[in-house]
């Protein structure tokens, strides 16, 4: 059985070498649509039941210690929170109006995860890093991601392709490792809990990552399809620009 970080591995080198890349195909990617739940990447309900159904049946595969029933229910249920957890994520960048009230509420959304994260890998031991720390280390990169997507729109609209690119796959990918992460340990404290084995440490951690890694690579690849089309279509200056 493959272990995460190969599905991590895949992931990103689906995402640098595929010629039809889904995020890539886009000139600007909404930050909503990053920090969002699945159906903001989607933009389709049938895609996202389907990737919903897909994450369901690769946590049963990869969760054996529970059975298939509980798994699919308590999954089910932790995709809901997730979801409410991506909204909220999304809301600051979605509305600007409201961007410095947001920030708090995301520090506030970060403080679950990164206490399983310290936890699980016993930071507050091993880099004396505490729960607040990594949660703050989570808002300054959510921060960093808004500020990388205002300056690839910026070199967007000059025309200055080199800047755009690099700013606009760090933007990316830090914006995906953010929203993986708190969808990642929302559910897996959803399913812990449900099973009542919340006093272990992230007992469901890996199974958890593989199957969203494995879900994101399904989104990811009928988002590429779908736009495949038009990339197709564009010249080759028009393609390296959008």
């Amino acid at each position: 059985m493959l272990k995460p970080t190969r599905y991590l591995g895949a992931v990103t080198l689906f995402m640098l070498i595929s010629p039809s890349s889904s995020f890539g195909c886009e000139p600007i990617v909404p930050l909503v649509q990053l920090f969002g739940p699945p159906l903001l990447l989607t933009k389709s309900l049938l895609f996202l039941g389907l990737a919903v159904l897909l994450k369901l049946i690769a946590f049963v595969y990869f969760e054996r210690s529970i059975s298939w029933y509980k798994a699919v229910s308590f999954m089910l249920i932790a995709n809901i929170l997730s979801s409410v957890i991506g909204v909220l994520a999304a809301w600051p960048v979605a509305t600007p109006a409201a961007f410095l009230i947001g920030i708090p509420l995301v520090y506030g959304i970060s403080l679950l995860p990164a206490k399983q994260l310290t936890q699980r890998f016993k930071l507050e031991t091993r880099a004396r890093f505490n729960h607040r720390v990594i949660a703050c280390f989570i808002t300054v990169l959510y921060l960093t991601s808004v500020g990388l997507w205002g300056g690839a729109e910026g070199a967007f609209k000059t025309e200055n392709l080199g800047e755009y690119w690099v700013l606009k796959l760090a933007y990316i990918y830090i914006a995906l490792i953010i929203s993986m992460g708190l969808t990642i340990f929302y559910e897996e404290w959803v399913v812990s809990k449900l099973t009542k084995r919340g006093q272990e440490v992230t007992p469901f951690l890996v199974s958890v990552t593989r199957a969203n890694l494995v879900t994101m690579l399904f989104i990811m690849s009928v988002a590429a399809v779908m736009i495949l089309p038009r990339r197709m279509g564009t010249e080759v200056i028009g393609f390296l620009g959008f």
